[in-house]
Formats: structure tokens, sequence, C-alpha cells
């Protein structure tokens, strides 16, 4: 990712909540990724930029043809998946 995006909730009434605003480097889609789950939150641009979607069958594929790179990505998630439950965690408090 360059540029900036706004990572948002809806919440019952229809509208957005705002969650983080992520920029160069960030990634968003590991959560989806890791539980095949579906998006829980939605991702606006903020600021112009480029992103890279991979699409998860073809990443699934290449982590398991190459476990290095999975185990790599797996630390990445994990760090990134920390980071973002401790600050929502000290904005709830």
């Amino acid at each position: 990712l360059s540029g900036a995006v706004r990572v948002a909730r809806v919440d019952d009434g229809g509208g957005e909540v705002a969650l983080a605003e992520l920029r160069y480097g960030a990634f968003v889609g590991e959560m989806a990724l890791l539980d095949e789950g579906p998006a829980s939150a939605r991702v606006r641009a903020t600021a112009a930029g480029q992103a890279f979607r991979w699409p998860a069958d073809r990443l699934r594929r290449l982590l398991h043809e190459d476990e290095r790179m999975a185990l790599r990505l797996l630390r990445v998630m994990s760090r990134a998946l920390s980071v973002r439950l401790r600050e929502t965690s000290r904005q709830v408090r």
C-alpha cells in the first residue's frame, strides 16, 4: 500500500465507525486470509496511492509451496494483528 486508507466498521445504524488510518507499507485483509471469514471492516482510500491485491487462493497456494515464505508472512501478520488488537483495547478503556 502506498498513499493512505481509512479502515472503518459499519455500526448498527449503517454509519461508519473509524478504526484506523493506514499508510505506506500497511496491509489489510489478513483476518479473512487466516480465518476465511468475511471482511470485518471497510477500507477506503483517503490519499492517492497504489495497492496490490493478491487473490486468497493464489496466496494460499504459494504459501503451501514455500514454507519459509509462509512462516515469514505469518510472523508479519501476527505482529500486525497484535499491534492492532492492543490499539483497539487501548481505545476501549
